[in-house]
Parts: structure tokens; sequence; C-alpha cells
């Protein structure tokens, strides 16, 4: 990261990412992977474009399947980290798990800008 940017090469990526219980942001792919299996604040995915901005965040990770109310703390999650997300839109989502708890089907319930997501 710098200034609020995230560097990735080869222009916009989609990537997973985490953000652990000490604050440190960690992208690549495989949410449990990335944390080690350990508890975080925000596990999902996030489109970053080539210049570094996040344009998108999501709380999509079939491993720590975020609530609605997780997902929507994010934004304040990922700004106190350091990464600008003005401009940035935010996916949320619910989740329906099987039995064996895997994700089967998600609905969105927002689906926009960050600055006009519902409390």
């Amino acid at each position: 990261m710098e200034n609020g940017k995230i560097k990735i090469d080869n222009g916009i990526q989609e990537v997973d990412f985490v953000v652990d219980k000490e604050g440190n942001l960690y992208i690549g792919r495989g949410h449990s992977y990335l944390a080690n299996g350990n508890e975080v604040q925000a596990a999902g995915m996030m489109k970053v474009n080539s210049k570094g901005y996040v344009r998108c965040i999501s709380g999509e990770s079939g491993h720590y399947q975020p609530t609605v109310a997780q997902i929507k703390n994010y934004p304040q999650v990922i700004e106190n980290i350091g990464v600008n997300t003005d401009g940035s839109w935010i996916r949320i989502s619910e989740f329906e798990t099987s039995m064996s708890n895997y994700v089967i089907d998600s609905h969105v319930v927002y689906n926009g800008p960050i600055k006009y997501m519902p409390q």
C-alpha cells in the first residue's frame, strides 16, 4: 500500500482479501489461507484498478460467510487500515448454506456506492 492505494500488477484485478484482527491487509487467493485460518475483521473480494484504487468491495467468502451487518462495517475497517475507498462500490449479500456449511446461494441486499449504502 502507498498513499491509500494498493499496488497491484497487470491492470484491474479482483482478489480475495482479509483484514486480520491486528489490522493487517492480505490480498491474494483463498481467505482461510490468507488468514492462516484465524479470525478476521473482514473477508471478501476486492476489485482494484491499475492505479491502485479500490473500485468494489464485497463480503464474498465461503469460509467466513460474513453477515450483512459485518459487511456494512467493511468500509470503515478498510479505511482504518489506510486504504482509500472514495468512489468505491460495495456489494452486500446474504448467504444460504448447506447443512455442511457450504455456500449454496446468495442474495444481493445492496450493490452500489459506499456513500449511499443503507445503514
